[in-house]
């Protein structure tokens, strides 16, 4: 029995101010990769509880990862509706995580009472489609509970997140009428965006460009996954990418105009946040109606390989079986893209300037949350 065993970790971010006023940042990471070994020697069946008892953090995405590359592993192909329902809780989760970041790290939890409805929400979404995450399953999705639950979500984005309906948000394309948002809304979100604002900050930790993750062949993929520092240090032919909710959201004509005017700072990445909140209500009617097409995967000699698109960024499962039982299993998780020591939240912090102690922290302690690591982190200057 593993009970509710969870991995943590931990990431130290330290800071060293150079003499010509720069800083270089240093990106120190505890979190133990090697999780995946307890998987080894175990069949795929006992293996995905396993999973779903260590990972306390996006454990929806990572059991669907985990399922989705062990079906593949075993030849298995789910059919378009238990994948449509797969990514339907994803999209909770995703949801959640990011109302939960907006609480805690952006309003230090003064929400928190209203938001207790919405710390069950992927849990409420799993609840009504029985046995997602079982391999082979063929899920069938209750269509009316489907769509109440949709209905109940968007509201309590328009109430506590938005102050608006978002539709109206998503017309809001330029600074000025996000400004004009902020200042007209009372929800956490608002004054977080408002306080960026008044303070000047909107640039912050901006580098020229992000590089957005890019479509992964599984093939190179499951070959990159067992050389031996990929998964604690990937790239992919040679470049450090991203993938977070504002690499996801660069197409959004807000984020786009914002990035533009501001470069890739803190402005930019707090509304890709919202921007993405802002669209899961549509892209989950969307995915009753036609489900996602499935990315490239390995299915053949045993091998499988899963890339979920979680809330922090894509999240890869692979495994290699040998008379059906599991003789390597890898994770990578996006954190390790978003903070490779040369990664974006390093060439972020790398950009600081500010003079002012207090002030340095808070930025530096605001870019490090706004890409959003899945563990907690410290921020200290040498």
């Amino acid at each position: 029995m593993w009970g509710s065993m969870s991995i943590e970790g931990r990431l130290e971010v330290i800071l060293h101010r150079n003499c010509g006023g720069g800083v270089t940042s240093e990106i120190k990471s505890s979190r133990p990769l090697t999780v995946s070994s307890l998987l080894v020697g175990k069949t795929p069946s006992a293996a995905l509880p396993i999973i779903s008892s260590i990972y306390s953090v996006c454990g929806m995405a990572q059991s669907c990862a985990a399922v989705s590359a062990c079906e593949h592993a075993l030849s298995l192909k789910a059919s378009d509706t238990t994948r449509a329902a797969r990514q339907l809780v994803v999209w909770a989760e995703t949801a959640r995580e990011h109302i939960l970041r907006i609480a805690l790290d952006w309003g230090h939890g003064e929400q928190m009472d209203e938001l207790k409805s919405i710390m069950l929400l992927a849990q409420n979404f799993k609840n009504i489609l029985e046995s997602v995450f079982e391999i082979g399953a063929c899920v069938s999705i209750k269509r009316a509970a489907m769509l109440e639950k949709i209905a109940q979500f968007e509201s309590f984005l328009e109430s506590m997140i938005f102050g608006e309906p978002l539709d109206s948000w998503r017309q809001r394309h330029t600074i000025r009428a996000v400004s004009a948002w902020a200042d007209e809304q009372n929800t956490q979100a608002a004054r977080m965006i408002s306080d960026v604002i008044q303070k000047n900050w909107q640039g912050v930790g901006g580098t020229a460009e992000v590089h957005a993750l890019p479509v992964l062949d599984a093939r190179k993929l499951f070959s990159k996954l067992q050389e031996p520092d990929f998964i604690s240090k990937p790239d992919w032919q040679g470049s450090h990418f991203e993938s977070t909710a504002l690499s996801r959201q660069l197409g959004n004509t807000l984020i786009a105009n914002i990035a533009q005017q501001f470069g890739s700072g803190l402005l930019a990445r707090l509304l890709g946040m919202l921007a993405e909140l802002s669209i899961i209500p549509s892209r989950m009617h969307a995915l009753l109606d036609v489900p996602d097409n499935e990315p490239d995967f390995l299915g053949e000699n045993g091998v499988g390989l899963a890339q979920v698109e979680a809330a922090r960024g894509r999240l890869v499962h692979a495994l290699q079986l040998k008379n059906s039982i599991i003789s390597q299993y890898w994770i990578l998780a996006p954190t390790e893209w978003n903070f490779h020591p040369i990664g974006p939240a390093a060439q972020a912090l790398n950009t600081l300037t500010n003079d002012n102690e207090s002030e340095f922290i808070e930025q530096a302690r605001l870019i490090v949350t706004a890409i959003d690591p899945c563990v907690a982190f410290d921020v200290r200057v040498a």
